[in-house]
C-alpha cells in the first residue's frame, strides 16, 4: 500500500477518535437549561498526546491533524454547550523516549488541567500512562491501543477506539486458511502490542489448525538487522510469517531483508 494510504488512514483515525472524545465531553458537560453563547463561559481544555517526533512521527503528525479537524469543526459549530474547545498538544515518541510521554500527560493534567486526552496510539506509551489516568481521574481515549495494555488490569479512565485483538486476529487466521497455510512463524517485538497479538494468534490459530513453528521475540525495539532471525525462519520451511512490530522503522527493514 502507498504512503498516501497510511497518511489518510492516520488522519481518519485521529479524526474519529477526536469526534468520540468531543461527544464524550458534550455528554459529560450537559447541564439542565444551559444555553450560554460561545465565549461567555471558560473554554474546555482537551489534551492530545501524539508521536510528533521519532520513527512514528509519520503517523502521529497526521493523527494530530485529524484530531485538530474535529476540534475545529466542533468550535465552528458552537463548541460544546456554548464552550469552545482549547486543544493542547504534546509530543510522545513511540519507542525512543517513554518518559517524555509520561511527562506530557502530567503536564496536561497537572498544569494545563485538561478534562480529557486524545492518544497515545502506541502501546509502549499507553502502558506507561494508563496507571496515571486512574490516579488523575482523567479520561484518555487512545486511537489504537491494544488490549495488551489492560491485560492485567482494567483502567477505569482509559479507553480505545481500536478493534478487539481477537477480531483482527481471527480475520488473519481466516485468510491463512483460505490460502492453505499451515506452518506459521511469528517474529515480533517484546511489548504489550506485539505480545498480545502473538499470544492470540498462537491460541486461536492452534484451535483453527495452524501450527506455530517458531516465535522469535526481539526485545530491542530499535533493532533493524534481522538477518539472523530470517536465517532461523528459513530453516523452519514455513508457509507464512506473522510479523508484529511496534512501528514501521522495524517492519520495513525486516521486509526488505
Amino acid at each position: 500500500m502507498s504512503l498516501n494510504y497510511w497518511r489518510i488512514l492516520a488522519v481518519v483515525v485521529g479524526l474519529a477518535t477526536a469526534i468520540s472524545l468531543v461527544l464524550f465531553v458534550k455528554a459529560a458537560l450537559v447541564l439542565p437549561g444551559q444555553s450560554a453563547a460561545v465565549g461567555e463561559l471558560t473554554t474546555i481544555k482537551v489534551g492530545g498526546i501524539f508521536a510528533l517526533s521519532g520513527d512514528a512521527a509519520y503517523w502521529g503528525q497526521d493523527e494530530m491533524r485529524g484530531a485538530q479537524l474535529a476540534v475545529d469543526n466542533a468550535n465552528k459549530n458552537g463548541g460544546v454547550n456554548g464552550r469552545r474547545i482549547e486543544f493542547i498538544v504534546e509530543d510522545a515518541p513511540a519507542v525512543e523516549d517513554l518518559q517524555k510521554g509520561v511527562s506530557a500527560f502530567k503536564k496536561l493534567t497537572e498544569i494545563d488541567h485538561v478534562i480529557a486526552v486524545i492518544g497515545p496510539t502506541w502501546d509502549n506509551v499507553a502502558q506507561a500512562i494508563a496507571p496515571l489516568t486512574d490516579t488523575e481521574k482523567t479520561v484518555v481515549v487512545s486511537p489504537d491501543m491494544s488490549s495488551g495494555v489492560e491485560k492485567d488490569k482494567d483502567y477505569a479512565y482509559f479507553f480505545t477506539t481500536a478493534l478487539p485483538v481477537e477480531t483482527e486476529v481471527l480475520r488473519i487466521i481466516e485468510y491463512a486458511k483460505e490460502k492453505g497455510f499451515v506452518r506459521v512463524a511469528i517474529i515480533r517485538n517484546v511489548d504489550p502490542f506485539s505480545t498480545i497479538y502473538a499470544q492470540t494468534i498462537t491460541k486461536d490459530g492452534g484451535q483453527a489448525g495452524l501450527t506455530i513453528v517458531e516465535d522469535i521475540a526481539i526485545p530491542d525495539l530499535s533493532t533493524k538487522d534481522f538477518r539472523t532471525s530470517i536465517s532461523i525462519l528459513k530453516t523452519q520451511h514455513v508457509d507464512a510469517v506473522y510479523a508484529i512490530f511496534s512501528d514501521e522503522a522495524s517492519k520495513c527493514p525486516f521486509l526488505k531483508q
